[in-house]
């Protein structure tokens, strides 16, 4: 009796292994697409646009999506956090009513996402040659789109890249737009490690409070640990809630990532690779940078979207850098009900700032001929 049901136990695993095995065969087979245009108006007076494409830049070939209901609407050049995180699957499931306004280009850094590949060496994995391929990027969307300037809209670590690059070349861009902005990174993790650390206590989390006590708390934004002991504390903050307000955002983002259209599944598992690759070669760098030094004014107008709940990149620091910045208009927007990812939080919340601040106030209306 014990051989048969031991022999049917084989069978049986047998049998879902093969299953696992054809659905993951289909996934891999399905190819990449992006969500089919659904214009307000019809498609005869609005041309849009939906293209996956690789282009040039920095010597190597970076991937990018360019979706828009209408080409003729301003360009909005989006830079993912991380840095390797791309937020490609993100937006098209929380913020694709952008296209109705914009023509919205989800870039890949290099390094990360689809733009993960051979052809980026750890040496080009500086913040100086991201700042050279956001300006190329940004030369070859004016030229494709025939538009003396284009928005700028990055998320954390997008949204260092995009203050620096905004500092940089003002001339190219009607408005930064920054979300989920980091400032003095030292501090922000400091804060973001005594938030974890407590909550984990008054929680009774006994898992966070071992592995948090465990690696210490940092000195200057440097764990004893090294980038693992830094990600160790990034997954108790967003698993306690301090990237996404009141939840958990690991399954969240994760459902969404996996059944992403865009991708096919050789790109989520280069999506992994990516993000460690570049987190172990840009992490250094990016703990050293502080805005407030660094960033004192700013030519073009500045949009800071903060959640009151961050703890990634902490809301008091964002507005203690936003009171000292100059710019000809600037405007902090605290999202209440939110923390790391305003975006996908509030998504109809962020949609009206963009469409109805931020364009309204920043971008020059057409004149009429007489």
């Amino acid at each position: 009796m014990k051989k048969k049901t031991l022999y049917y136990s084989g069978i049986v695993l047998t049998v879902m292994m093969g299953i696992i095995f054809v659905i993951f065969s289909v996934f891999a087979l399905i190819p990449p697409a992006l969500p089919a245009l659904k214009p307000d108006t019809p498609i005869s007076r609005n041309i849009g646009i939906s293209s996956m494409e690789y282009i040039s830049i920095g010597g190597v070939r970076q991937w990018a999506a360019i979706l828009g209901q209408d080409i003729t609407k301003p360009v909005l050049l989006v830079l993912h956090g991380g840095p390797g995180s791309p937020e490609t699957a993100f937006f098209l499931e929380y913020n694709y009513n952008l296209t109705r306004e914009f023509v919205v280009v989800l870039w890949e850094q290099r390094g990360a996402g689809k733009s993960f590949t051979k052809a980026v060496t750890p040496e080009s994995m500086t913040i100086e040659q991201f700042l050279t391929d956001t300006y190329e990027m940004t030369a070859f969307l004016k030229k494709r789109f025939l538009t003396p300037k284009i928005y700028l809209l990055g998320h954390s670590w997008g949204a260092i890249l995009g203050m620096l690059a905004a500092q940089r070349h003002p001339e190219d861009y009607y408005a930064f737009i920054a979300a989920g902005l980091p400032t003095d990174i030292k501090k922000s993790e400091l804060i973001g490690y005594k938030w974890a650390l407590s909550n984990a206590v008054s929680s009774g989390n006994k898992s966070a409070v071992e592995e948090l006590s465990a690696i210490g708390m940092p000195t200057n934004g440097i764990y004893g640990g090294g980038v693992a002991a830094m990600e160790i504390e990034r997954k108790w903050v967003m698993e306690l809630g301090g990237a996404m307000y009141g939840k958990s955002a690991f399954p969240i983002l994760s459902k969404v990532l996996l059944f992403c259209g865009a991708y096919t599944l050789e790109d989520k598992l280069r999506y992994v690779l990516g993000a460690e690759f570049s987190i172990e070669h840009l992490w250094e760098s990016i703990i050293s940078i502080n805005l407030r030094t660094q960033v004192k004014s700013l030519k073009i107008p500045v949009y800071i979207l903060q959640g009151t709940h961050d703890f990634q990149t902490p809301h008091q620091l964002a507005k203690e850098f936003y009171q000292q910045l100059n710019a000809p208009l600037k405007r902090f927007i605290s999202f209440t009900n939110s923390a790391h990812w305003v975006l996908l939080e509030e998504p109809e919340a962020a949609y009206n700032v963009l469409t109805g601040t931020v364009l309204k106030e920043t971008f020059p209306a057409k004149k009429v001929k007489k």
